[in-house]
């Protein structure tokens, strides 16, 4: 609280961030101490390890643009100090982005209708050595930062084109498949349709087969049956004919009566 209130600007604090040459202390109770102005500047309500740095830094903007006039203008170095000191902590100790940082405190140290390549210029061809070497290095970092978008830029131009390919080769393919499946389909239907034919033909033969087959059995019983009585009239005859003949052609009528006997019994087989 001393220290709050002995450095109520907060010049001394930026001094020992700024100008320490041993991190030690301001790793033990600066950037802590820093910390807590942040908290008061955004509310306790706000949690500095988990808020967005983006976020942190609006809040804190906000803070010292809603500051009364009058306030802002007995003290602009405190406002400038609270800046600088949150800019400072959250690089240091939350790993903000000093590219995304940059966009956000413009406005504060860089009018709006300032001529910024000019001023990029004369730091770099008559600036301090200081001046000189932070603006090679700002720019260095920005070509590298311009160099790596590139290079993402046409990694993803080659990606985008790579995938159209890719697509257009599918979208080739699905019609080739497309095709084969309609030609597929189409061959299926006509073996359908030619094995209805087959079974549509094989049920007629069969049953032309069946009524043929009946038929000759019918036709085949009705002959052995007339050829059956023939016969019977023959051995009849030949009875009569044995009764009234002499020893010796009774003999050859006997011979013919069994032959007529065997003739029957062979044609009364086939008939059953």
């Amino acid at each position: 609280m001393a220290i709050a209130e002995n450095d109520k600007e907060g010049s001394r604090l930026w001094q020992l961030v700024a100008h320490a040459s041993n991190v030690g202390p301001v790793s033990t109770w600066g950037w802590p101490f820093i910390q807590k102005r942040i908290n008061t500047l955004v509310g306790a309500q706000i949690d500095l390890r988990q808020e967005s740095p983006s976020r942190i830094l609006d809040r804190v903007i906000t803070a010292i643009s809603d500051a009364p006039s009058k306030e802002i203008r007995h003290h602009p170095k405190r406002a400038e100090n609270d800046l600088r000191l949150t800019i400072a902590w959250l690089l240091e100790r939350r790993n903000a982005d000093v590219t995304d940082v940059a966009p956000q405190v413009r406005h504060f140290f860089v009018g709006a209708d300032a001529d910024v390549e000019e001023r990029v210029r004369r730091a770099v061809s008559t600036g301090s050595r200081a001046e000189l070497q932070t603006a090679i290095a700002a720019l260095h970092l920005v070509n590298e930062q311009i160099q790596t978008a590139k290079r993402e830029r046409d990694f993803e131009r080659r990606e985008l084109f790579e995938l159209k390919s890719d697509l257009q080769g599918l979208r080739a393919k699905v019609a080739r498949d497309t095709e084969l499946i309609r030609e597929l389909e189409s061959d299926k239907a006509e073996l359908e349709r030619q094995l209805e034919d087959e079974r549509t033909r094989a049920d007629s033969d069969s049953r032309h087969h069946a009524h043929s087959s009946t038929q000759r059995e019918a036709d085949v019983s009705t002959s052995l049956q007339r050829i059956k009585g023939l016969v019977m009239e023959a051995g009849e005859a030949v009875q009569i004919a044995m009764r009234r003949a002499d020893e010796g052609s009774l003999r050859g009528l006997q011979a013919a009566e069994r032959r007529i006997t065997s003739a029957i019994d062979v044609i009364t087989g086939l008939g059953k």
